[in-house]
């Protein structure tokens, strides 16, 4: 095995970073492996043999796994929360954003070279993926608990109690995965083309909630509770994303 130890002078964020691992890496299938999550030893040898038993245009095999505390103990089962829905299509899938958990996932090559990099202010590969593999091919599911997952303080994962907060992070993710999701169709707009005016009308409900949410008294109330998390990322990219925008 080629092992490459790579470090970067700063934190580019999740997309910037996930892009940059893509370039880095070689094979046909990709398995995610984050840093505070742990893999069982083998975990890439069941999801490599699920995908060649499957049809080659499986883009997606992921499994079931389980939620861990700060110290590593286990919680419950993933699959208790992000239940497989079967069968994956479009319309099922806008309707309700999380069908999976992308610490267990992994995925063929051709979902980035078919589509391109994902946006820098994109906030979650796990749906852009699976976007994408909807798109283009079918999505299977193992229940073979193959990871160790850590929903803590500081992850990306965290839960955040204060709900004002929680609706603002909740409809920014959404709306950098629907700017994501519009890029990606148009690259064959008359293959997936059907889509885009319900993706748009998506976005745009997101956006006007995202405003509602972070605007209910007043722009104090903004200031307030960014001081609280210390800005967080969210609220600064959105900013930026709409400055460029304009």
């Amino acid at each position: 095995h080629k092992v490459i130890l790579n470090r970067n002078d700063c934190n580019f964020g999740l997309a910037k970073h996930f892009n940059k691992l893509f370039e880095m890496s070689g094979g046909e299938i990709l398995v995610s492996a984050a840093g505070d999550d742990v893999s069982s030893p083998d975990r890439v040898k069941i999801l490599a043999d699920e995908f060649y038993r499957l049809p080659d245009d499986t883009m997606i095999v992921y499994s079931n796994g389980w939620k861990t505390d700060e110290k590593k103990q286990r919680i419950e089962k993933i699959g208790e929360s992000f239940r497989p829905q079967f069968p994956y299509n479009m319309e099922r899938i806008l309707r309700k954003h999380r069908f999976l958990t992308g610490a267990t996932m992994a995925w063929r090559r051709e979902l980035m070279q078919n589509f391109g990099l994902m946006r820098e202010d994109c906030q979650n590969e796990d749906i852009t993926l699976l976007y994408r593999a909807v798109l283009c091919g079918r999505v299977a599911y193992i229940d073979d608990c193959l990871v160790d997952w850590r929903r803590i303080q500081g992850s990306l994962a965290e839960k955040i109690d204060d709900i004002v907060l929680r609706r603002i992070r909740a409809f920014g993710w959404r709306c950098s995965i629907y700017r994501q999701l519009l890029e990606d169709m148009n690259t064959d707009i008359n293959k997936y083309g059907q889509y885009l005016p319900t993706v748009e009308m998506h976005l745009a409900r997101n956006e006007f909630q995202y405003l509602q949410w972070k605007q209910p008294i007043g722009m104090l109330t903004i200031f307030l509770t960014s001081i609280k998390l210390r800005c967080p990322a969210i609220i600064r990219e959105y900013y930026r994303t709409k400055k460029h925008q304009r």
